[in-house]
């Protein structure tokens, strides 16, 4: 492959929208809330003073690699990870003064304002009572302002005083199924924990020992446990941890003597760590630690001039199973055309554009390798890996193979990346990217269909084979199991059909989609035909996948959220990419 090859066209297309009317039939099922899947642990933002004013920085999750992101007259505190771990959320202050949520992408650039909010600028913020969370969905922002809890939606609308009581009540966090928030309120003798349903109602007081007061909590990622600071007149801030409804109270770090001031726990988006600042009084000096959940001693992360405080850790969400090359969490319309050897990519984020990459009879195989949250450009020929990465457009080949494998990237250790893998006569191969490891294992017969996809929710790809209606599973966490769903002669469209962070059981056959949802049971209904070439992704970003067909160069969609469109974007022989790895 010729390197410098590489051309980019940059141009707008007009796609052509249209109304289509299909019979549409749709057995649902009652939904019950989920727990989303646990992450791995990325970055950790914090707040920190060591230039002279409060900023938002992040840090590897090992201290190194400190960073500062906002550089802002005012003081920045409070930073919060959006749950897919590509955003912070924090309180900022403007050149008059005046204070305002703000949403910035993780690597602080497109600072937004949100919503003013009232904020007392404290000179000893490592004290302060006070958080922003986001809701599960990350559609939402909670918060305290005037001993009152709020939510606003992360466009700034709907604003809503959700607590409404003449007590004082402080620092949100939400349930990571989103349907509770914790925290801390005044309500009864002392200030204790609280849990509301995530509309305001269904207030309830949780155990607490009286002459204590519990603040700060943190609902852990499991959704069993909350870990919080615990004070009293006679004793310093501890950390306490107890079960989501406040029984089995446990101490976890601090005796309560000495001079050392605990506060702002997080977890670890895979719930074995919890991260803390401690201010110590004889110092003066605020700085940030860790510790396992299952004991022994903490780890300090942090040790510069200045105070480091406010810990958030950022979730690693899982590499994307669909093309999303401007990873805005949306699938984008996008083909690979042979003839000329051109991406062809139709970003819901960043527009049209098209990059010369690859050869006519390449195996295109987008996956995101660079963990950027975003899609690499990438294809496979005669056993050689051929991909450019999205975060610093770099070239990359590697011998990985042979000719007749079939492709099979995806992220089977959750760790945000997309390892090199192949399938070959029922042997799964993969080489990760990151520490150079091969591993071979015996799934599957020659004549399967390889189908991986996270089936058991742990954020983690499991290898996956569909023989002749049969789906065979190794999930990661869950073991080996069979389902039987389909016909030998049906089109297998894996995807996560209900938004459960589970993949479902699906096939498309003659113009019709079978699906065997894990959380809302079997639906089906029409909607192609026959010669259709099935395109499942999530297109419209809300966590779920449509159904999508792709004809002689449109595109027909079946939204979940944003309903049902036509768009018309490549050639009768174009690949559409979002098929790369359906069998």
């Amino acid at each position: 492959m010729n390197i410098n090859y590489i051309s980019k066209v940059n141009k707008n297309l007009r796609p052509v929208f249209s109304a289509i009317c299909l019979l549409v039939f749709i057995f649902t099922a009652t939904v019950f809330a989920q727990t989303p899947p646990l992450r791995a642990n990325a970055k950790i933002a914090f707040t920190s003073d060591r230039d002279g004013n409060r900023e938002i920085y992040v840090m590897n999750n090992d201290g190194t690699g400190q960073v500062r992101l906002t550089n802002n007259p005012g003081a920045d505190n409070f930073p919060a990870f959006s749950p897919d771990g590509r955003r912070i959320a924090f309180v900022s202050q403007n050149a008059s003064g005046a204070f305002a949520i703000k949403i910035m992408n993780a690597d602080g650039t497109n600072q937004t304002e949100i919503t003013p909010i009232a904020f007392d600028n404290s000179p000893f913020p490592w004290h302060q009572i006070k958080s922003l969370d986001w809701s599960a969905d990350g559609s939402k922002i909670a918060f305290d302002e005037g001993g009152e809890i709020f939510t606003v939606n992360v466009n700034g609308s709907n604003r809503t005083n959700l607590t409404n009581h003449p007590s004082q009540d402080f620092a949100p966090s939400w349930s990571r199924d989103g349907s509770r928030i914790v925290f801390s309120s005044s309500r009864v003798a002392s200030l204790t924990m609280h849990t509301m349903n995530a509309d305001g109602s269904d207030v309830r007081a949780l155990p607490s020992t009286g002459e204590f007061i519990d603040y700060s909590p943190d609902w852990s990622p499991t959704g069993t446990k909350i870990v919080f600071v615990v004070g009293s007149e006679n004793f310093l801030p501890i950390l306490y941890i107890a079960n989501a409804d406040g029984t089995n109270r446990q101490p976890f770090d601090g005796d309560g003597f000495g001079s050392s001031h605990r506060n702002k726990p997080n977890w670890s988006p895979d719930a074995t760590k919890i991260i803390f600042h401690i201010w110590e009084y004889s110092s003066d000096d605020a700085e940030i630690y860790v510790k396992n959940v299952n004991g022994g001693a903490f780890i300090r992360l942090t040790n510069t001039n200045g105070n480091n405080f406010q810990p958030s850790w950022q979730p690693l969400a899982p590499a994307t199973t669909f093309p999303d090359f401007d990873g805005d969490g949306r699938a984008d319309i996008s083909v690979f055309r042979p003839s000329d050897r051109t991406w062809y990519l139709n970003r819901s984020g960043q527009g049209f554009s098209a990059t010369q990459f690859g050869l006519s009879a390449d195996k295109i195989t987008p996956a995101d390798y660079d963990g950027d949250g975003r899609t690499d450009i990438s294809v496979y020929r005669d056993g050689v890996w051929y991909w450019l990465k999205s975060s610093d457009n770099s070239f990359n080949a590697r011998q990985f193979g042979i000719a007749s494998d079939i492709p099979v990237p995806a992220d089977y250790t959750g760790d945000g990346r997309a390892e090199l893998a192949v399938y070959r006569g029922g042997v799964w191969w993969t080489l990760n990217l990151i520490n150079e490891q091969a591993n071979a294992s015996q799934f599957g017969v020659s004549t399967d269909k390889p189908v991986p996809a996270d089936y058991d929710g742990d954020g983690r790809i499991d290898q996956a084979v569909y023989r002749n209606g049969e789906w065979h599973l190794n999930r990661s966490s869950q073991g080996y199991t069979v389902v039987n769903f389909g016909l030998g002669t049906d089109k297998p469209v894996v995807g996560d059909y209900d938004g459960d962070g589970r993949a479902d059981q699906a096939v498309y056959r003659d113009g019709t989609w079978y699906l065997l949802q894990s959380s809302q049971g079997s639906t089906t209904f029409p909607f192609g035909i026959a010669t259709d070439i099935p395109a499942p992704a999530d297109y419209d970003g809300d966590g779920k996948t449509d159904a999508a067909v792709y004809r002689n160069g449109a595109w027909y969609l079946r939204q979940s959220t944003s309903g049902i469109s036509i768009q018309q974007f490549g050639l009768t022989d174009d690949k559409p990419v979002p098929t790369a790895y359906l069998p």
